[in-house]
């Protein structure tokens, strides 16, 4: 719905259109059409807004926003935008650093895993069939045992969130507490049971200031046009009395 046209509190039948709003629509065109408007073409946008002024107001005047729930919606959006919008500023790089100083887990990257493992399936002589190719694993002896898998034998700069993404929870958690370089199992995933080998963890690292100084500044923002956004409803909150309806039976 367009803005209302008329600067008056009463719904009187005087409409004006300021310049502003002619250029408003001018520009809209342009955007939309990659031009001006020529001279028909405006009058048909002046009219076009004029008419849907008339029946805001003839909606207005029948009571039609009461009781609807879009409209209620609507307009309640468009003040917290007006609000958010009232709240932009730019803060300065200190600012900035006590944010990241405050959420700095936000932007720590995670571990990366790199591994390779072998499949033995699911059924009765899964686990032991692991064992046995651990066991010859372990003395140096070569195994190629075990089962293709859906997604391969080697997964590399895989984070734990993935790693449960594809095998687990379970075998996530044992990932996470193994060494590198050495062969573990069985080890039981969602599928079955596996050999498994870390070949090497990319450890987390805390970025630098400048590396993340873009997504900290919009990340700032809204925060604190969030924050601006509840202490504006804490604050008209108080102005309003509220009751239920004690009939009401959930």
């Amino acid at each position: 719905m367009a803005e209302s046209i008329f600067n008056s509190d009463d719904l009187d039948s005087d409409i004006y259109i300021s310049d502003q709003q002619i250029n408003n629509l001018i520009n809209s065109w342009n955007a939309q059409v990659g031009r001006n408007p020529n001279a028909d073409e405006l009058i048909n946008l002046i009219n076009n807004l004029i008419e849907e002024e008339i029946l805001y107001r003839e909606a207005l005047k029948l009571g039609l926003e009461q009781d609807d729930e879009i409209i209620r919606r609507r307009l309640a959006q468009k003040i917290i935008f007006l609000k958010r919008d009232a709240e932009t500023f730019t803060p300065s790089d200190e600012d900035l650093k006590n944010f990241f100083v405050q959420n700095q887990s936000n932007y720590v990257t995670e571990d990366l895993y790199t591994f390779e493992h072998y499949f033995f399936g699911n059924d009765a002589s899964a686990s032991e069939e692991a064992e046995k190719s651990l066991s010859k694993l372990l003395s140096g002896q070569p195994s190629k045992a075990g089962l293709p898998f859906y997604s391969g034998d080697t997964f590399t700069s895989h984070p734990l969130q993935k790693i449960e993404d594809i095998f687990g929870g379970e075998f996530a958690e044992v990932i996470d507490t193994l060494d590198t370089d050495q062969w573990v199992g069985p080890i039981q995933s969602a599928f079955g049971y596996h050999n498994v080998k870390i070949t090497s963890i990319e450890n987390f690292k805390v970025p630098s200031f400048d590396a993340v100084k873009n997504v900290l500044l919009a990340d700032y923002l809204e925060a604190n046009s969030d924050q601006a956004i509840k202490e504006f409803m804490d604050q008209i909150k108080s102005e309003y009395s509220v009751a239920i309806s004690p009939n009401f039976d959930l």
